[in-house]
């Protein structure tokens, strides 16, 4: 079994009618996880929290 893990950061602002700003910042995390048998790929996911 091999897994690969993938975190990412977005960061944004957001503003309505020159009132007020909103700074929104979102994380994913992604796992790839490859299973291998005897040197061949025989199964693969993606896993997202």
């Amino acid at each position: 079994m091999w897994r690969y893990l993938n975190r990412s950061t977005s960061k944004s602002r957001v503003g309505l009618f020159l009132l007020f700003r909103v700074n929104v910042e979102h994380d994913a995390v992604e796992t790839l996880a490859i299973e291998i048998r005897d040197g061949t790929v025989s199964d693969y996911w993606v896993e997202q929290r």
